[in-house]
Order: structure tokens, then C-alpha cells, then sequence
């Protein structure tokens, strides 16, 4: 993500928590949860297929 992709979703996340009523702050808060969610899930899977535990390849990570 380059530094106008970053921009705009900034505008995007105030404009949205504007709608939304909360804060900025709480905005960013849920999106870096999203964000950890995934990659969470996304490294049980690859220690899954690394033990043996999952059938399917785990899946590559690109940021």
C-alpha cells in the first residue's frame, strides 16, 4: 500500500466513523483488530498445514 492508498483510507475510516457516531480513535481501534484477526487466522493455518493438520496448503501471505 503506497502512501496515497494510506491517505485515502484514512479519509475513508473519518468519514465513516463520522457517520457512524464513534470517535476516530475507536474506528482505527476496530480496524487494527480486523486486521489482527486475520493474520491470527491466517497463522493457525500455516501451523496447521506445517503439523500435518490441515489438507489444503496453507495460503501465502502477501501484505
Amino acid at each position: 500500500m503506497d502512501t496515497e492508498d494510506e491517505g485515502r483510507t484514512a479519509r475513508i475510516m473519518a468519514a465513516a466513523a463520522k457517520q457512524a457516531g464513534i470517535g476516530i480513535p475507536d474506528a482505527c481501534r476496530r480496524a487494527v483488530m480486523q486486521h489482527y484477526e486475520i493474520l491470527e487466522g491466517h497463522a493457525a493455518r500455516v501451523m496447521a498445514a506445517e503439523l500435518g493438520d490441515e489438507d489444503e496448503p496453507a495460503p501465502v501471505f502477501r501484505p
